[in-house]
């Protein structure tokens, strides 16, 4: 029906292709991997915890799915993983960048990066890099948070000063950043999504926001908070959706962007900057080591 939410059911078959799929192991990335392999694509499951991501492959049909080992924090294991899902497949599909962290005190990766930024933003500016030339089309999974997101180059790594939602938010701004540029000078075909206010762990382990994550206050959170289930709908729909074009954004349509079907949303003016993305490019090259 013309008009009607978008649901599972209105993405295109996916049968015969390759998808992989960063943080698989848990909350959006298990719904996402979930909903793909229903469309019939085989999945990849980039993960840091293999046995985690060995219990998700159990609940899922026998075949659908492999796992991959891939911690984001550290650039050698970003590395190995591109090399074995190179060694592997000549073609991947989807690249979906699901993977983050939030981390409530500064930490750093094994690479001496905050790990927000490193982690959410350098680790699959990495990954995506390692992999441009077997890859169809890139998702970044960003987030609401982006809005209030800023780009300080004298202190991106938030030595000065430290705010772990601050510090995520940073990093989901950095990451609409990236896909800009990416199509900007690659002639890539990267995407992004956000899945609103969902039920996931990042949002249980955030202070008083563990409130809205507890199922049993789900009736009176419904308004502004939805499912892991419903969350990975619009980054389901814009891996699938044949009418994506670079660039495009999707999120739920509900009131703010919190809840509702998956549809195409704008990023704040700021996250399509060229000048600011392209500055953060370079840092990331230096940064990490990978050239596109």
């Amino acid at each position: 029906m013309t008009g009607a939410p978008w649901t599972l059911a209105d993405a295109g078959r996916q049968d015969g292709r390759l998808a992989v799929v960063t943080g698989a192991n848990s909350g959006i990335g298990v719904e996402i991997s979930r909903a793909l392999v229903r469309l019939g694509a085989t999945v990849i499951l980039a993960c840091r915890n293999l046995a985690a991501a060995q219990e998700v492959q159990a609940d899922l049909p026998s075949g659908t799915t492999e796992s991959v080992q891939l911690d984001l924090a550290d650039l050698a294991s970003v590395r190995r993983c591109a090399e074995d899902l190179r060694a592997r497949y000549r073609r991947i599909d989807l690249l979906i960048n699901n993977a983050g962290v939030m981390a409530p005190v500064r930490t750093e990766t094994i690479d001496g990066f905050e790990s927000d930024f490193g982690v959410n933003f350098l680790g699959h500016f990495a990954l995506t890099g390692l992999l441009q030339d077997r890859t169809d089309r890139i998702v970044m999974v960003s987030s609401l948070t982006h809005r209030r997101g800023r780009i300080d180059f004298d202190d991106l790594q938030s030595r000065k000063k430290f705010r772990g939602a601050q510090a995520y938010a940073d990093s989901k701004l950095a990451q609409l950043l990236f896909m800009d540029e990416f199509n900007r000078r690659h002639d890539a075909r990267c995407v992004a999504a956000h899945p609103g206010s969902a039920r996931t762990a990042i949002l249980r382990d955030q202070g008083w926001q563990r409130l809205a994550y507890h199922p049993r206050l789900r009736f009176s959170t419904s308004w502004f908070v939805q499912d892991a289930d419903a969350g990975a709908l619009p980054i389901v729909r814009a891996a699938t959706d044949p009418d994506a074009a670079a660039g495009d954004f999707y999120g739920p349509g509900g009131r703010l962007q919190t809840t509702g079907a998956p549809v195409k949303v704008e990023p704040v003016a700021g996250a399509r900057d060229p000048v600011v993305a392209g500055r953060l490019w370079d840092v990331a090259e230096s940064l990490t080591g990978v050239r596109f």
